[in-house]
């Protein structure tokens, strides 16, 4: 069930990018989706660790059960705040979001991926890997910090460097839970390149606009009937 969230949470994040209502709508109803996912998960998690607790068996398997459950329920609780933070801005009557902000969002997507890459290389010992897999642990970081300097070719470079590192480590893996997860971040970083560079020019598009909006302004207001008298001095000096 809850590697469905996958699907899901990739739906969720494409709708999200769109600047419009209805895919915010869209957005939602695949949120609840996962949340009704994550439900059912612990759900079912919790009643079968309470049916087991007494058998000598699950036991030994009694601290890991907790542990997983404990885990899936910070999900449900992580997909719950997201579920109200999207009817949120349903309901706002006007949302506002830059190009910088989509790319944190893509990049705060990509990091926990990140981590599940290297979770499992660790568990099944794959250490010539980490010279790949390693690069979204400091370069997602790195890009959510600095969105907003305007280092638009730095951040695309090590972007496009962490997009060849993902091919490669793709290339070499033989996971199956990891083999779908490194697509999943070279498409998080593909997006995050494409909408950092479409971002920044719809944005200097709009401040010529805006500029252009105030000059006009200006040379509306500015009374054209006066006449200006000329001072004796060009300077005054107190």
């Amino acid at each position: 069930m809850l590697e469905n969230n996958f699907i899901v949470y990739g739906i969720v994040v494409l709708c999200s990018l769109l600047p419009f209502k209805a895919t915010w709508v869209a957005t939602i109803v695949f949120q609840l989706i996962a949340l009704f996912l994550d439900t059912a998960a612990l759900g079912l998690g919790a009643l079968a660790t309470y049916r087991c607790r007494n058998q000598t068996g699950c036991v030994q398997t009694l601290p890991m059960s907790l542990t997983t459950l404990a885990l899936v329920l910070l999900v449900f609780v992580f997909d719950t705040m997201q579920t109200w933070d999207i009817y949120r801005i349903i309901r706002a009557p006007i949302f506002l979001s830059s190009a910088t902000q989509r790319v944190r969002i893509l990049l705060a997507w990509a990091l926990p991926f990140g981590w599940l890459v290297n979770i499992i290389n660790v568990v099944n010992s794959e250490w010539s890997l980490f010279i790949f897999t390693t690069s979204h642990l400091i370069v997602d970081p790195i890009v959510i910090l600095m969105a907003n300097s305007h280092e638009n070719i730095f951040i695309a470079t090590i972007l496009f460097a962490t997009i060849v590192m993902d091919i490669l480590a793709w290339g070499m893996n033989t996971n199956t839970l990891t083999n779908k997860a490194i697509p999943i971040q070279i498409a998080l970083c593909t997006g995050a390149i494409l909408i950092l560079f479409a971002g920044s020019d719809a944005n200097k598009e709009k401040e010529e606009v805006e500029e252009d909006q105030e000059d006009f302004e200006v040379a509306e207001a500015q009374p054209s009937g006066l006449r200006y008298r000329k001072s004796g001095n060009d300077k005054i000096k107190f």
